[in-house]
């Protein structure tokens, strides 16, 4: 019997050393992403361009009145059965693009945050007010319009009610970084 116990004993050990190699062996080589922090006006490098927020919007969808034709105002905020145009936010974030790689830069993967909720852009939003398109030509500037819209069953009625005036940020990341671009109102 205590033979079995040595051998049982040695096996854990061994598990434990061959676990313990291997999770270091992987942190090694995947480390863990660097948090890169920004505040709105701050120039950001990221992907071979020089980002920077230029300005930022939050309201009801009025405040897209003015850009939006009575049709794509209709498509985007129309009152449809399960999302009547109440209980929408819009989210406007004007951002300057200089790319200086040689490839086109087309923003992707940018999400808006608040609080625990996020939510990624509003394509629809995003054609109508980048009628030319959102993709930055290489070695060019150009201001692009990132929009989003929530509704309010992501968020709790104490918060809705208060909406305009939460915390935001943008969030994308890459392989190896993390970025958060604070939006100050």
């Amino acid at each position: 019997m205590k033979r079995k116990s040595k051998i049982l004993l040695s096996l854990v050990i061994l598990l434990v050393i061959a676990i313990t190699i291997r999770v270091v062996y992987i942190n090694d080589k995947f480390p863990s992403q660097k948090n890169h922090t920004y505040a709105m006006g701050q120039e950001m490098q990221y992907k071979g361009c020089t980002m920077k927020i230029l300005d930022f919007q939050v309201g009801s969808p009025e405040i897209c009145k003015d850009v939006l034709d009575e049709y794509d105002y209709n498509k985007n905020f129309g009152e449809k059965p399960n999302v009547p145009n109440a209980s929408k936010k819009v989210m406007l974030v004007t951002v300057n693009v200089k790319n200086n790689s040689d490839t086109d830069f087309k923003p992707s993967g940018f999400q808006i945050i608040t609080g625990n909720v996020s939510n990624g852009t509003d394509m629809n939003l995003m054609d109508v007010y980048n009628p030319k398109g959102y993709k930055v030509k290489s070695n060019s500037e150009s201001p692009i319009i990132l929009a989003y819209t929530i509704t309010e069953n992501n968020v709790t009625s104490k918060k809705w009610m208060n909406f305009e005036n939460e915390d935001f940020a943008i969030s994308t990341a890459d392989r190896d970084n993390y970025y958060l671009l604070k939006l100050n109102k």
